[in-house]
């Protein structure tokens, strides 16, 4: 989702495909082309989180886990409504539930 006025971007990361750590779902696969593509995708991810930051724009990323319940995703949205809509954050790049948003 993009919020041009705010500068704001929420990506929703699918927790197989951006190696979730908590929930480890690609923990069971084994051989050399999954350990590279979602070490791949978590580099991309970082990448793209930066050049966001860098170009002025506030970043969330969620995990696939806050948004899979509907009471998942009612707190995750409860704790987003306030940032999107309030005064900017001091910070540039979010994952929600860490350090408390």
């Amino acid at each position: 989702m993009v919020f041009p006025r705010r500068r704001i971007v929420i990506f929703v990361d699918g927790c197989f495909w951006h190696g979730c750590p908590e929930c480890r779902k690609h923990s069971g696969l084994s051989g050399e082309f999954w350990v590279n593509k979602i070490s791949a995708n978590r580099e991309r991810d970082l990448r793209f989180t930066k050049e966001l930051a860098d170009a002025g724009w506030t970043v969330f990323r969620i995990p696939e886990h806050d948004v899979r319940t509907k009471t998942a995703l009612a707190l995750t949205i409860d704790r987003l409504v306030p940032l999107i809509c309030g005064a900017p954050p001091k910070r540039t790049a979010f994952v929600v539930g860490d350090d408390g948003v």
